[in-house]
This record gives C-alpha cells, structure tokens and sequence, in this order.
C-alpha cells in the first residue's frame, strides 16, 4: 500500500492521527478529493485493520465518516495513518495455533433488561 502511493520513505509518525483531528469541514473553501480513490485507499486500511492492526481501527473509522464527501484534509487523514504504518511496519498480530480451541462469547440478548 505504501508502495503504491509512493511512501515507502516518507516522514514517520508516532500515532495513527492526531489527537485534535477533526472530520467535519466548516470552511466554504474547503477542497474536495476523488470519492472513488478516498473510498479505496479507506478499504485497504480498513482490512488492515480488521485482519492485523486494530491499533487503527479508530483512526480509520473516523476517516470512514467521510466515505461520500471527503476533503483534502480527509486524505491527508489516510496519508498521516500511512506515515505510521510506515513507522510501526514491524507491528502486527500474530496467530498461532497451541493446541486448545477457540472459545467466543456473545451478549445475546444485546445488554437489555428485563424487570
């Protein structure tokens, strides 16, 4: 991913987004980006995510809020999670199997209750 967006030697950052980073867009001059590519480079991220970094998960699900409208300061959004993933390249999850199995559990009835 960062080879095809040209990053492979980009500037490193330390988190996934900056604390004070915001979604919405109150200037009149903000400046609008390709739907189709935000909306693709925001699936990449968010496999990513799902399958071996959930550190960004919420950084890309904020990111995510703007999948119909996105801004220059949206994609600059991606291009920071990018720069920390370029920093943090030797992260990731790690499965293994040690011979017990896999337990799940489930609230079933979705935290209602009943009196």
């Amino acid at each position: 991913m960062l080879e095809r967006r040209g990053m492979q030697q980009c500037r490193p950052a330390a988190t996934p987004l900056d604390a004070g980073f915001t979604v919405g867009c109150k200037s009149s001059t903000c400046k609008r980006v390709d739907a189709v590519e935000y909306q693709s480079m925001i699936g990449e991220l968010m496999y990513l995510a799902v399958c071996t970094r959930p550190d960004i998960m919420h950084s890309v699900c904020k990111l995510t809020q703007r999948n119909s409208d996105p801004h220059i300061e949206h994609e600059a959004g991606i291009k920071h999670i990018l720069r920390y993933l370029a920093a943090t390249k030797d992260l990731r999850l790690y499965y293994s199997a040690f011979g017990k199995s896999v337990e799940g559990f489930a609230d079933a009835d979705w935290g209602q209750r009943f009196d």
